[in-house]
């Protein structure tokens, strides 16, 4: 990493995926303490198989994940999304490397100031939700929900029942407490969720979904 610094704007933030309709001010005091690391093209961020302590919301240029530092990226992460969410829910090691594609800029929150900002923002709490969805739908379409990656998200399970307790109308909370409950050993549990949340968005069924439901 080249150097940091606090320099970030409010436009960067609000057009990502964790601040989208949180109201910075209530959150500065936290966010004023967190930096900003500037990257060149072909900085490390995040190591495959080590700790990480920090969620990384990339403010410009790219970042790129990969399984080895020598293989083609698994995805491209742009502006505005987010990076080792994963290593602050199960405090596993992680699962890949996050290289900078070109030079960028990344604002560094500490776990501490994640859990800090969750509590004092429940919009950041949704946003943080729907990353950890939208992570595992990533996985879905690839390999049906692989084993690997649910569970990895099986840490998460207590971030979906708080946000289905908030918010039971929410069927994507219930989509994804099924597929967990399923692959971890209560497809009963599971099938019961997955029912409910076809039942409240019937385009959530899909081919794969019905074969669970089948067994």
């Amino acid at each position: 990493m080249a150097e940091k610094k606090v320099s970030w704007t409010n436009e960067e933030l609000e057009t990502s995926s964790l601040f989208t309709g949180v109201d910075l001010e209530s959150v500065r005091e936290i966010l004023d303490g967190c930096p900003v690391n500037e990257l060149h093209q072909g900085d490390v961020l995040i190591r495959a198989r080590e700790r990480n302590e920090c969620l990384y919301v990339l403010l410009s240029g790219s970042l790129r994940v990969q399984l080895n530092p020598n293989m083609s990226p698994l995805a491209v992460l742009e502006p505005g999304e987010v990076a080792g969410e994963l290593s602050i829910i199960d405090h596993q090691l992680t699962s890949a490397y996050v290289i900078a594609g070109d030079v960028s800029r990344v604002l560094e929150i500490s776990e501490q100031a994640t859990w800090a900002l969750v509590e004092a923002s429940h919009a950041v709490s949704k946003n943080l939700m729907r990353v950890l969805t939208q992570r595992l739908r990533y996985g879905n379409s690839l390999l049906l929900a692989s084993h690997f990656l649910l569970g990895r998200y099986a840490a998460a399970l207590p971030l979906f029942e708080a946000l289905d307790a908030v918010s039971p109308e929410n069927p994507i909370a219930k989509y994804y407490m099924g597929l967990i409950y399923f692959i971890n050993d209560d497809p009963t549990k599971g099938k019961m969720f997955l029912r409910e949340a076809i039942k409240a968005n019937p385009s959530l069924q899909t081919d794969a979904i019905d074969e669970i439901l089948k067994n």
